[in-house]
């Protein structure tokens, strides 16, 4: 059920009300920000969801006045969504007790006491909010875990812009506090993930009371007035953070670190080539009776900006062409990356590319994948499904800190490697045109093996490669219907098509020429009736055909058949297509077709042959259409035949 609540007929209105939800609702104003719920009782919510309202919904509301209370109390409750609402002059913005799996988004809050407070609740999502001026805290947790506070906007709040108090297990990343008193602030709280946030012009970056093993990595924190992160008795993996700028005129710390735990502060970017380390404020690092390793350290900025992270995809997508692996490491602005880090690189810039974004990338500390396997054939991948699998690099990164082994649920089959995946995005990036800031609208794609195996013939099912093309239909992995890639290169010898293939080549540039001239270069027999050669250069056969089929339903299309006796010569065959071919200098025929029945020839270029373009003998329902047939000697030759002819060009023929 989906009840309205309307304006005054396009002007604003107030319904002074407290509004209980027990049973399942969507809940929205007609006219976004034309409708106000004001608490009746300020000391009750103005909404409330209690079990009973479970996967409600409330939206473009705008809801003031529960100064005792809540503009959104959300109760034992599960599955809800709240959004594009404005919360205004609240005890709490929005109250989660007790619940779980709930969505808070696009929210705005301003003048609560607290905008978001989530209390003994888990696995709820809170994402691009934005809440400020608020007495407290933007968001907190409270003995709450396996929350995820994701892109939200938190400023000028007193106290901070986020606060975990006795929770573990949350994920806190790409949140933006600004002009708090602290950006991020936890106490006894642990296994927290902080990663990708921007914290700065705070009083303090981030404070840290209490609490061990959380993982703070790959944030921007500068410019805050006191100190950038403060630790008490605490435990942290702090690495591959940007943290300068802090203190200089309040006599604070990049890190300042007291106790007797361990932190673990290496590889982050402290402003310079060599930090300071001393009690004495301005610093940038103070350590007093904790161990902190913060050796080594970068020496230079460890946020990169699009341009730089191009030029390495061209560099990178170079070496990768050429020398046909991955390199073990790469250079980005002078610092030395590996595989993974790159690709979460690059897969972000994607990201921020087509969401028109252009702030720097920090780098983050990535294994390579483990153990990558591969299943697609070769093909293009549009733009849209290359940002979704950037997207999904990026999560999955996120959650485990390696590269994965492989994506799945793509266009071109089951899965794409890791390998497959950076090469991918070095060719991306290198055709991106940063002056338009215009992704390239799909990119060409084909599987490892036949990267770092150039010039070779591929089963991409079967992830087999061989040195000939008779050799990889004739192994006995190779079965019926599977499709036959044939690299870069020239491969001379006579084919014997005796599967169900699909033989091609994978960029138009493989060259089967004729190793006995007097024999074709492709036989298509009974066995391989249903086959289909696709975009080859066939050549060479100038004792019989380039292409010689004795069998039915099969398909010849978009090759370039030359120098042969015949181009190709169908015989006793039915339900043949021969289309988009370019037939020349054949020293008899272009198509010779013989005691065929039900075929057709259609939008071919046949030229240059010494005798027949198409010459067609005891034939029937022989359809010829829409070819260019010319500088033969005779255009076409019937003997015996029925033929539909039309749509052609036939023109320069001798006779």
């Amino acid at each position: 059920m989906t009840p309205s609540l309307y304006d005054d007929n396009g002007t604003a209105y107030t319904y002074m009300e407290n509004v209980v939800l027990n049973k399942k609702l969507t809940l929205t104003a007609a006219n976004k920000g034309m409708v106000t719920v004001q608490a009746d009782n300020s000391y009750l919510p103005v909404f409330t969801i209690n079990s009973y309202g479970n996967g409600s919904i409330i939206q473009n509301f705008i809801i003031t006045g529960s100064t005792g209370n809540s503009g959104i109390y959300i109760e034992n409750s599960e599955g809800n969504t709240i959004s594009d609402n404005v919360l205004s002059d609240n005890n709490y913005g929005i109250l989660l007790d007790d619940s779980i799996s709930n969505t808070i988004s696009d929210n705005n809050g301003t003048g609560n006491q607290y905008g978001i407070y989530v209390y003994q609740s888990s696995n709820n999502t809170i994402i691009k909010n934005n809440f400020s001026n608020s007495d407290g805290y933007g968001i907190v947790l409270d003995y709450s875990e396996s929350n995820n506070i994701t892109g939200n906007n938190l400023k000028s709040n007193y106290y901070g812009g986020i606060w975990l108090q006795n929770s573990q297990y949350n994920i806190i990343n790409e949140n933006t506090a600004a002009s708090n008193d602290n950006g991020i602030c936890l106490d006894y709280s642990d296994n927290n993930k902080i990663y990708d946030n921007n914290l700065t012009s705070n009083w303090d970056g981030m404070e840290v009371h209490y609490s061990d093993d959380n993982i703070i990595t790959r944030n921007t924190i500068t410019d805050n007035w006191g100190t950038e992160i403060i630790f008490y008795y605490s435990t942290a993996n702090i690495n591959f953070n940007s943290i300068f700028g802090n203190g200089l005129q309040y006599g604070g710390y990049g890190l300042y670190s007291e106790g007797y735990e361990t932190i673990n502060a290496t590889n982050n970017w402290w402003g310079s080539d060599e930090p300071l380390e001393s009690v004495d404020g301005p610093t940038d690092i103070c350590i007093i009776g904790t161990t902190a390793d913060y050796y080594p350290w970068f020496e230079s900025d460890i946020a990169f900006t699009l341009e730089d992270i191009k030029t390495t995809a061209e560099t990178l997508k170079t070496y990768i062409e050429t020398n046909h692996q991955l390199p073990c490491c790469i250079n980005i602005s002078g610092i030395s990356i590996n595989m993974a880090q790159f690709l979460k690189l690059s897969s972000q810039a994607i990201l921020d590319i087509n969401s028109e974004l252009n702030s720097t990338i920090i780098l983050g500390g990535f294994q390579n994948a483990p153990n990558p396997t591969e299943n697609m054939t070769n093909g293009l991948i549009l733009d849209s499904e290359f940002v979704d699998i950037a997207n999904n690099i990026k999560i999955f990164m996120n959650d485990n800190e390696y590269a994965p082994n492989y994506m799945t649920n793509i266009s071109l089959g089951d899965s794409i490697r890791f390998e497959s995946l950076v090469y991918m995005y070095s060719q991306i990036l290198n055709s991106y045109n940063s002056t338009e800031g215009i992704l390239p609208g799909s990119v060409s794609v084909i599987p490892w093996i036949a990267v770092s195996n150039p010039g070779k013939v591929y089963n991409f099912r079967t992830q087999e490669f061989f040195n000939t093309i008779q050799a990889v239909i004739n192994d006995a992995d190779t079965q019926n219907n599977d499709t036959i890639s044939i690299g870069d290169g020239t491969f001379t010898e006579n084919v014997d098509v005796n599967k169900i293939l699909t033989i091609c080549s994978l960029s138009g540039n493989s060259t089967v020429n004729a190793a006995n001239t007097g024999q074709p270069v492709f036989s298509i027999g009974s066995n391989g009736s249903g086959s289909t050669l696709l975009a080859l250069i066939i050549k060479g056969s100038t004792g019989s055909s380039g292409v010689y089929i004795i069998s039915n339903n099969n398909t010849v299309l978009g090759n370039n058949i030359t120098s042969n006796l015949n181009g190709i010569y169908l015989a006793n065959s039915t339900y043949s297509g021969i289309s988009g071919n370019v037939i020349t200098n054949s020293t008899a025929n272009g198509i010779l077709i013989n005691s065929c029945t039900n075929s057709t020839i259609s939008d071919n270029t046949i030229k240059f042959n010494s005798q027949n373009g198409i010459k067609i003998q005891e034939s029937s329902n022989i359809d010829i259409s829409s070819n260019i047939i010319s500088n033969n000697a005779d255009g076409i030759y019937l003997e015996n035949s029925s033929v539909d002819i039309k749509f052609n060009i036939i023109t320069g023929n001798i006779d």
